[in-house]
């Protein structure tokens, strides 16, 4: 009996410092935003902590290419506030660029996880480029307020179009003109032979 617990016990120890390794390090990430996708004003930044352990993380920010130069934070706590959200990042307050965002996650053994997602657009004060461009549709970089345009229904009349005053106008004056013409050409050739009949000698 005493060799059968003094196994056991050889057992437990062994285990013991396989289950506090497992808790150390683990498995990171930033879902939201992803690479290259363009973002403006208040966003919310998700991803998840697979990892037991943690004494707390980091969320940060650089420009990307720049990242040599610091990182600026975001949020830092011992657990996320919400399942999946990590943090919210002001992008009112940066200047339009494209922006590295990175999870840093620390554990009470001084090992460290991170992901970092790169390339993200922040456009609050310039035109958003389209993310997937379609090549056979020309692409336009302002939109402008639609026309309203109000439609018949399938089989109704076209309502007529109302006439033009100066149209008309200008068609009764022609018609007038053309009716005093005529007029003037019967007195004239009636005037002229009627004097013809009253000639001597005619």
């Amino acid at each position: 009996m005493k060799a059968f617990f003094s196994s056991l016990l050889a057992v437990i120890l062994l285990l013991l410092p396989i289950h506090a390794a497992s808790g150390q390090g683990g498995d990171v990430a930033i879902l939201s935003p992803v690479d290259g996708e363009g973002v403006k004003g208040q966003v919310l930044v998700t991803g998840y902590i697979k990892a037991t352990g943690y004494t707390r993380y980091d969320l940060e920010f650089a420009f990307t290419g720049r990242e040599d130069a610091g990182w600026l934070p975001i949020a830092s706590a011992e657990r996320p506030a919400e399942e999946g959200l990590l943090g919210t990042w002001d992008t009112t307050s940066i200047s339009d660029g494209n922006y590295s965002l990175r999870l840093r996650v620390y554990f009470s053994g001084g090992e460290v996880s991170e992901n970092i997602v790169t390339g993200v657009r922040v456009r609050n004060y310039s035109i958003m480029e389209t993310t997937t461009p379609n090549p056979a549709a020309p692409q336009t970089t302002l939109t402008e307020q639609p026309t309203k345009v109000s439609l018949l229904p399938t089989g109704a009349p076209a309502k007529p179009a109302a006439p033009n005053p100066a149209a008309l106008t200008r068609a009764g004056l022609q018609r007038l003109v053309i009716i005093s013409l005529g007029i003037g050409i019967i007195l004239a050739v009636g005037l002229a032979l009627i004097f013809n009949k009253r000639t001597p000698g005619s």
